[in-house]
């Protein structure tokens, strides 16, 4: 049953038809209840938020049956709509077409506004299914976007606070550096006094041994 429906709307030759795909995406917004579940099974390919639909044929089904659950009793649209689409095998132009199923309708007491009318009904099915989807789609984006914004907001704060320890770290390590080379300095300068008093006392301590060896030398040779 659901098959002959959707027989209406779609031509199961054009599916491959990019023509046609682009004028049921014109005319049908995905929506639904069960419609986003369908989705979370298939891996999302971007993250892109402007990325551009494609007609889905399980959301399709989920449209069709909400109109084929809510049909009206009756000629109505719907039949006129299969009118329609029993003319279109035949070689005439799109006014006579419409005005000969509009003949079918007036020989059944069907007014065009009866027809109109309840073409809007269906709309406003087509609606609440929408409705529906817009629903739970938002309780997921909720409950996992939003979580996952929290998560990033967090991180970036974790970044934050490890750039300020960073900064503080590398100004802490500056300063240690700074340490580290006037001690090397104060280092280098006490070196160099030590190395200098060793040399003065060395000095020193040759020139009176010299001079003590000297005298011992002389008292040896001139004393005897």
């Amino acid at each position: 049953m659901l098959k002959k429906f959707k027989s209406l709307f779609i031509i199961e030759e054009e599916v491959h038809d990019k023509s046609a795909e682009k004028d049921i995406k014109q005319s049908v917004n995905t929506t639904g209840n069960s419609i986003v579940k369908s989705q979370t099974s298939t891996p999302v390919r971007s993250t892109i938020s402007n990325q551009s639909g494609e007609v889905n044929e399980k959301f399709l089904n989920i449209l069709f049956e909400a109109l084929e659950k809510n049909n009206l009793e009756g000629f109505d649209y719907l039949e006129f709509k299969k009118s329609l689409q029993s003319l279109s095998k035949m070689p005439m132009d799109e006014v006579t077409r419409f005005k000969s199923a509009f003949a079918m309708a007036s020989s059944m007491n069907v007014s065009k506004n009866q027809i109109i009318d309840s073409a809007d009904f269906y709309l406003q099915i087509l609606k609440q299914e929408e409705q529906k989807f817009n629903d739970v789609l938002a309780k997921q984006k909720s409950t996992k976007v939003h979580a996952q914004e929290e998560q990033v907001k967090q991180l970036e704060n974790t970044v934050k606070l490890k750039a300020e320890q960073i900064k503080k770290l590398t100004s802490e390590i500056e300063q240690i550096q700074k340490e580290i080379k006037i001690t090397n300095e104060k280092i280098a300068e006490q070196t160099a006094k030590v190395s200098k008093t060793k040399n003065d006392f060395s000095m020193s301590y040759n020139m009176v041994v010299k001079q003590i060896e000297t005298d011992v030398a002389n008292m040896k040779k001139h004393l005897s």
